[in-house]
């Protein structure tokens, strides 16, 4: 979450993984990330952007990326959007 002058951003970076692919992999990609994020480097790299870097497990992130898509969903058939 960013906040500025009156304003609240969220800003998301995540990993998209395949559907069908093997629990193993997923796990794998996972704790990869989650070691890439405990480098230095990265931690200095959040640190000069101002950001926080968070970490969910994969199921979480499934269930949080389910949400939204409801929720958007339910927000453009209500504006009465429709894709072309």
């Amino acid at each position: 979450l960013c906040v500025g002058q009156g304003t609240l951003q969220y800003m998301q970076d995540n990993a998209q993984i395949p559907t069908g692919t093997p629990r193993a992999v997923i796990e794998q990609v996972h704790e990869a990330v989650q070691k890439a994020l405990a480098t230095p480097a990265m931690k200095k790299m959040y640190a000069e952007t101002a950001r926080t870097a968070s970490s969910i497990t994969p199921d979480q992130f499934a269930a949080f990326k389910a949400a939204e898509v409801q929720k958007y969903q339910k927000l453009a058939r209500e504006a009465g959007i429709k894709a072309e």
